[in-house]
């Protein structure tokens, strides 16, 4: 078979070291296996018969000759001859094809017992006069890119099986003759020989396996050789060889080369292979990257890219093209010459909706196979694409919403759940998808986007739990629908039951036949009234008499026409009798089937529908009265077996008036007539009688069963009738009914209406005070979080870079204080900076033990080859740089100190110059789990100190030291934004379940996070704030979560987890303080109504925990604590308590107004001791900052009992730190 190579920029155009690697191996193989030979043909006499492309009965005019050869015995390997060919050809107008082909050979005979055959050959030479014309000039195969991409001339390899060969002495010639019907079975393969053109001798081994399928090395020729035979490579029986050179089809200059052959050997190698399998054309490893997915094809329209070539072309293209995830080979098997419609492989990168198709089986020859690719870099490790978390036994794997193109790897993860949900991309599943996963996998979820799911990649999982919704090529038994009516009920594996889908053409297979001799056909269709007789002379309808089924279809579109019969007798052949009635039922069965046979005779779904094959239903009539609630049953089933698929049917009543309900309401799926189901009617609101007819809506693949679907009649008998006496008393009970209701209704409308009154009020008193108290905490945290980032918390303790580089290991913060420098303020860090030219550079690593950092001295070769780099980045000497790491820099042994410093990370990290990620891949000590770059950006503390540097420097000057050297942190957007999600990050405090119910470290971290959103948030419209705002304004509200999950565990007793509070409104409201900071005196602003924000948390120890919990370990979870349990809230709440009960004896201030002035006038006290002291820190930066410090505290303070609107919204303009860019 022609074959191509890809173009100059695949892989494929350079493979002489690929083939010498395989010769080399092949020689190794073959001296270790010691295998038995034996030469089926010697190419010792230069007596083969040369054909130069005049092969095929095509007159010259059509078919000039293409070229020669000349034969030449010359010297081979191993001190033996070979038979030289030097050759000339091109393509001309329909073949372009060089045989060099032997007949009547009797070698081959020695090969019964053999398994492989080896062909031994060089290229002398290299092929000239190849090339094709200019890009311009090539008419190419079509309009895709890479269809006009040349090949070299390629090499074809047939063997002539004589097997069943009915032609005489005509079977072990030369001549063309023996093929063709009642001939010579041939097969063939192709291989590049003149792509290594080293002069080299190579080896071409093939197992001896033959057949129309394209994993097999021989390639039955179905346009050439026999049909009748048995279709199997019989290599015995092999008579005739034939070796050919072919070239591109647009090559219109000759091509040149030589070639020269030592022998064909049969080959049995000591350790038995599956022949098929043998084939030296293929990489082994390449051919296990794909998998095959029988009985599918693949939407041509829908690929990215199409490319010509062979089948083996077709696996390294794509094994070498990142975006290709499934391909499909289509091509029609002509040996001859390639058919530029069909030959070619056609590549995907995703299988959308409507892509997956059935094979076609037409024309014979065509070979479609369809394969997706297993390889993992492509899918992708299933904890890099997905979010892997630890469960009892193994990992969880979370790939909802991932927009997976395909089944990630599951290479070394032992997963106990998968879920694939809500992947609307993934919508092909292929066979061996979840390998590696058949023993450890317990819950499987699959996408309800999924079209196909080949049955083999649920093997080894019958025990597994499959989420699956209704729908696509597989059902749970339950669902009882799939996508397509035609599909049957198939095989059943892990639970889900496949559909089969037998490809027919409506009406014309929905018709019951059989086969007779003229006996039989006179005895059922002897009497029946003819309606019609259409033979192949007829004047109108002639077709009829061309098959049977065309027949049918002509008695199908008859609505007269009940029955059929078509003549196969010789006499009358090609006749379409078409009756006007069926048989009866008791009518003579026809006779066995034999050669005989004159008559194909049966009925047209119309006559089966009227025979019974049809929608039933039972009982006919139902009756719907008061006695039975007007509710009834009736039952539906089929009154035949559907000839394919199944049958779905829908009840409808013709009465649009009445209130109809059906239960189930459809459709209901039948797939044979053994299948009943009942249904529940029932009438609501009857009034009078009716007499409606329930009928089926039909949807079948079997026609019949559409045509006359049976009718329910439902009998609704109207309620009965009393008489006027007693009609009377019910009226007049029922007005003092409706009288005396009335009267209740109106006192209790009137007692509703007074409690509603004060219990609004209350609620309005209360409401208020919640709103002021949630204000005040509100602003306070606000300020506290601007501050937590505009000053350290603690000293910044750093290492002389000098010394740093002497260190043997890493050493803690009290055995290096004589190496320490210490900074007080973030302004002796500026003015160390600016006067002595100092650097301060931000280490960041993962601990790799429990107690040590660095156990085996792994990091801190890391750290020093860092700190060089970074001298040499900046031009400075190692003793100008001070360096921050967290087992030197924070105390060790003084906790106080050390949790302010730890408190303090993220002020530190945005301080430095220079912030470096230490991680290469290396070992932790205690778990002896993988350490690297990936597991470092896992943890929320390491992402927090990455944030922290980003929100103020962005990216640059941010590197990580991995085992590849230094390199900027993030190298693209996703690592970044993993990077930044803090609070999505592992904490060791929520490993050890929170002991002593203390805070989790993601709350320790909330008020510094919000101070560096209020920086981002205040630059985001200059220099580089505004596009660090714009890479997270898309997620902040995943990067700043309102809540959080909270998991505590006692020592006795079991978990509790709830959500907390974490950041609440806090991000809203301080994007407010912001605005309002830079917003004008009469920006309408300031006179807008206040949300009422949610305060975030407030980071104190959860000891409704510990009440709750029992010395026996029972209990249960509480909500969070209320804002009055934590001490500022406390401090609020009695001071509101005392004003509200100062305010109660004085009546002068009795006032709602005068109220909420107390109120206000209180919740600014409160406010004032905080803000005071950032008025001081802001007096250091100028003197605008000095006055807006003392304004805030002057706003809070200066309140007037007129003001009426002094409420909630006042509380905050007056309270709330305005943040303006200068303070940042």
């Amino acid at each position: 078979r022609p074959s191509t190579t890809p173009g100059p920029r695949h892989a494929l155009d350079h493979p002489p070291t690929m083939i010498r690697a395989l010769v080399v191996a092949l020689a190794a193989a073959r001296a270790a296996a010691a295998a038995s030979e034996h030469v089926a043909y010697g190419f010792d006499t230069p007596d083969m018969f040369v054909e130069f492309g005049q092969t095929l009965p095509i007159p010259p005019e059509l078919q000039r000759p293409t070229g020669s050869a000349t034969q030449t015995v010359v010297p081979g390997p191993d001190g033996g001859t070979a038979l030289r060919f030097d050759w000339e050809f091109k393509w001309t107008d329909f073949v372009g094809l060089l045989y060099f082909q032997t007949g009547n050979i009797t070698g081959f005979r020695g090969c019964t017992d053999k398994s492989q055959l080896r062909l031994r050959y060089r290229v002398p030479t290299p092929v000239t006069g190849s090339m094709l014309p200019p890009r311009e000039d090539q008419s190419g195969f079509g309009d895709r890119p890479g269809e006009g991409d040349p090949w070299q001339p390629m090499m074809v390899f047939g063997l002539y099986d004589a097997k069943d060969c009915q032609l005489g002495d005509l079977c072990f010639t030369q001549d063309w003759a023996a093929v063709g019907p009642g001939g010579l079975e041939v097969y063939t393969a192709n291989f590049d020989a003149f792509a290594d053109d080293s002069s080299e001798w190579r080896e071409l081994r093939l197992g001896i396996c033959g057949g129309y399928q394209i994993k097999n090395p021989w390639l039955l020729a179905p346009e050439l050789g026999a049909q009748h035979g048995n279709l199997v490579l019989d290599v015995g029986e092999v008579t005739g060889v034939t070796i050919g050179v072919t070239t591109d089809p647009r090559q219109k200059a000759f091509a040149r080369g030589a070639v020269e052959f030592a022998d064909l050997t049969c080959i049995e190698p000591d350790e038995p292979v599956d022949p098929c399998a043998v084939d030296s054309r293929k990489d082994p490893a390449v051919r296990a990257a794909h998998e095959f997915m029988p009985d599918i094809a693949l939407d041509k329209a829908r690929a990215y890219d199409r490319r010509s070539g062979a089948e083996q072309v077709c696996w390294e293209m794509c094994a070498a093209d990142p975006r290709c995830l499934y391909w499909m080979l289509d091509t029609l098997f002509v040996s001859a010459h390639v058919n530029s419609e069909l030959n070619g492989c056609w590549f995907y990168d995703a299988i959308g909706e409507g892509t997956v198709g059935a094979k076609p089986t037409t024309p014979p020859g065509r070979i479609v196979e369809s394969y997706w690719s297993r390889d993992p870099t492509k899918r992708g490790a299933i904890c890099d694409v997905c979010a892997c978390s630890e469960v009892a036994g193994g990992r969880a794997a979370d790939c909802a919403g991932r927009d997976l193109a395909t089944v990630p790897a599951f290479d070394d993860v032992t997963l106990i759940s998968l879920d694939l949900s809500d992947n609307p991309r993934l919508t092909l599943i292929g066979p061996e998808a979840f390998r590696g996963l058949e023993v450890s996998l317990e819950r499987l979820v699959l996408p309800g986007s999924l079209e196909h799911l080949s049955p083999e990649a649920l093997s080894g999982l019958e025990d597994v739990d499959i989420e699956a919704e209704a729908g696509g090529n597989a059902i749970r038994e339950k669902d009882g629908k799939f996508f397509d009516v035609c599909c049957s009920k198939g095989e059943t594996v892990a639970g889900l039951t496949y559909c089969d889908l037998r490809p027919s053409t409506p009406t014309t297979t929905d018709f019951t036949s059989a086969r007779m001799d003229q006996a039989s056909y006179e005895a059922r269709f002897g009497d029946l009234p003819v309606l019609d007789l259409l033979t192949r002379e007829s004047p109108v309808f002639a077709e009829a008499a061309e098959s049977v089924d065309k027949c049918v279809v002509y008695c199908h579109r008859d609505p007269e026409c009940f029955a059929f019969a078509y003549s196969t007798f010789t006499t009358f052949q090609g006749r379409c009798f078409m009756y006007g009635a069926a048989p009866a039922p008791d009518a003579p069965a026809p006779s066995v089937f034999d050669t005989t046979t004159d008559y194909v005779g049966g009925l047209p779904p119309r006559a089966r529908a009227a025979a019974g094959d049809r929608v039933m239903a039972e009982p006919d009539e139902v009756v719907l009265e008061e006695a039975n609630g007007y509710a009834g049953s009736f039952d539906v089933f089929l009154g035949g077996e559907p000839l394919r698929g199944a049958v779905w049917v829908t009840p409808t009543v013709d009465d649009a008036s009445l209130d109809v309900t059906f239960d189930p309401p459809g459709p209901l799926v039948f797939y044979n007539a053994s299948e009943r189901q009942r249904v529940a009617v029932s009438v609501q609101g009857v009034m009078t009688g009716a007499t409606p007819t329930v009928s089926f809506d039909v949807i079948a693949c079997d026609v019949a069963f559409g045509l006359a679907p049976a009718i329910v009649r439902l009998i609704v008998r109207a309620p009965p009738r009393k008489s006027s006496s007693s009609n009377n008393k019910a009226k007049r009970l029922r007005k003092q009914l409706v009288i005396a209701a009335i009267v209740v209704a109106c006192v209790l409308g009137v007692v509703g209406m007074a409690w509603l009154f004060f219990a609004g009020r209350k609620f309005a008193r209360r409401k208020a005070k919640l709103e002021a108290d949630r204000a005040v905490q509100v602003v306070q945290q606000v300020a506290t979080a601007s501050d937590r980032v505009k000053e350290f918390q603690a000293h910044l303790h750093v290492v002389r870079g000098d010394a740093f580089l002497a260190l043997p290991a890493l050493k803690s913060h009290e055995e290096l204080r004589d190496c320490i420098e210490t900074y007080d303020t973030l302004q002796s860090v500026h003015h160390a900076a600016m006067s002595k030219n100092i650097l301060f550079v931000f280490i960041s690593h993962q601990w790799l033990g429990w107690h040590e950092p660095d156990p085996d001295g792994v990091h801190i070769a890391s750290m020093k080859q860092a700190v060089r780099s970074v001298a040499a980045d900046a031009d400075v000497e190692a003793s100008t740089i001070r360096v921050w790491v967290d087992v030197a820099s924070i105390p060790q042994m003084n906790r106080s100190e050390q949790r302010l410093a730890i408190n303090s990370l993220p002020t530190f990290a945005s301080t430095c110059d220079y912030f470096v990620v230490v991680a290469p891949d290396c070992t932790h000590a205690d778990t002896g789990k993988p350490c690297d770059a990936r597991t470092y950006r896992s943890r929320a503390w390491c992402r927090a100190e990455i944030m922290s540097c980003w929100a103020r420097n962005g990216t640059n000057d941010m590197y990580v030291s991995t085992n590849a050297g230094l390199r900027p942190l993030a190298a693209n957007d996703a690592v970044l934004k993993e990077a930044l999600d803090v609070f999505h990050g592992e904490l060791t405090c929520c490993r050890l379940g929170h002991p002593g119910a203390q805070p989790c470290d993601r709350e320790a971290l909330m008020l510094p996070m919000l101070g560096l959103y209020a920086q981002l948030y205040a630059k985001r419209n200059g220099g580089n704030g505004e596009s660090n705002y714009a890479d997270i304004v898309d997620i902040k509200d995943t990067l700043y979560p309102k809540t959080c999950r909270y998991c505590y565990k006692p020592d006795q007793g079991p978990e509790v987890t709830e959500d907390i509070t974490l950041f609440g409104d806090l991000v809203q409201a301080m994007e407010l303080a912001v605005d309002l900071g830079s917003a004008a005196d009469n920006d309408p602003l300031k006179t807008r109504a206040v949300p009422d924000f949610e305060p975030g948390t407030n980071a104190q120890p959860h000891a409704h925990h510990l009440r709750v919990i029992g010395p026996h370990g029972s209990g249960h979870a509480t909500k969070a604590g209320s804002f009055a349990s934590s001490s500022f809230g406390s401090i609020v709440s009695r001071s509101l308590s005392k004003s509200a009960r100062s305010l109660s004896d004085d009546k002068s201030q009795g006032t709602a107004a005068a109220r909420r002035l107390a109120l206000g006038v209180t919740i600014a006290d409160q406010v004032a001791d905080s803000s005071s002291s950032t008025s001081r820190r802001l007096s250091r930066r100028g003197s605008s900052g000095a006055s807006r410090g003392a304004s805030f505290a002057s706003q809070a303070t200066d309140a007037r009992p007129a003001d009426k609107r002094l409420n909630r919204a006042n509380t905050w303009r007056a309270s709330a730190p305005h943040i303006t860019t200068d303070d940042v």
